[in-house]
């Protein structure tokens, strides 16, 4: 499967939870460059509930320039929260990923947990960095 790239942050977002499982619908755009086509996506799950849960915040992490992976489906895979420092590793890793057919997803973070509150996020450690290279060959080099 072929997964597409954004970079930008969320400008609008709106919730629903039709039975048990929560879905976002997405608005993203690139602050930085008008050039570029604000695009919709959604995403479902535990990754919905920590993107609503962070949106009722003032936390530092809603404000930075994140890269939002998904599929042809336009459904959020994952998100990478770039790092301030001079490494090559990222601060943060959300990940929502869909378990084959079904609508269940693997929610995990890669890197500290909690809000990143500071507008310049150190890298995550290399241990958590080679587990998210393990975590996204495992899930998102099948074909």
């Amino acid at each position: 499967m072929r997964y597409y790239k954004y970079t930008g942050n969320i400008s609008g977002y709106s919730i629903t939870k039709p039975g048990a499982v929560c879905i976002a619908d997405l608005m993203l755009y690139n602050s930085n460059d008008d050039t570029i086509a604000p695009t919709r996506v959604q995403a479902f799950g535990e990754i919905a509930e920590y993107i609503h849960r962070l949106e009722c915040t003032d936390d530092e992490e809603r404000y930075l320039e994140w890269e939002f992976c998904f599929d042809g489906n336009l459904f959020l895979q994952y998100i990478i929260i770039p790092a301030c420092d001079s490494s090559n590793r990222p601060a943060k890793i959300i990940t929502g990923s869909q378990v084959g057919d079904s609508c269940k997803s693997e929610f995990r973070i890669f890197g500290n947990p909690d809000h990143i509150i500071t507008n310049h996020p150190q890298a995550m450690s290399h241990e958590e960095y080679s587990a998210w290279l393990n975590y996204k060959y495992d899930h998102f080099s099948r074909n």
